[in-house]
């Protein structure tokens, strides 16, 4: 299931976070639009090795940079990856890593068309 539209990135919010400066917005949309995808991969080295303590890590490490970021739907899914990975509940990870790829995805596409824009 993808994420609900709203729910992606918040751009108005992140904006106003950062005083409306939007050269600090687009660099810092830059710098998220470049990390992320090394964060997943870490979360998708925990998955393969199903090591559920790695997986938690990895999460709270994307749930924290998506929170920055105002990027409430990645920041949820990371937060129940997280809780799955505490919990060592792997069938939940598995649900919850979906969920994060899907929203990191389209939070992804979102981030580019701003930068570009």
């Amino acid at each position: 299931m993808d994420p609900a539209p709203g729910t992606i990135f918040d751009r108005e919010e992140f904006l106003r976070r950062l005083g409306g400066d939007e050269e600090l917005y687009r660099e810092v949309l830059q710098v998220f639009l470049e990390d992320c995808p090394n964060q997943m991969d870490v979360i998708r080295t925990a998955m393969d090795t199903r090591d559920p303590m790695r997986i938690r890590s990895a999460a709270h490490a994307l749930k924290g940079a998506a929170g920055s970021v105002s990027a409430r739907a990645l920041f949820e899914a990371s937060g129940a990856l997280e809780r799955a990975g505490a919990g060592g509940d792997l069938d939940a990870c598995d649900q919850a890593w979906q969920q994060v790829q899907a929203a990191a995805s389209v939070l992804l596409d979102r981030m580019r068309a701003e930068v570009a824009g």
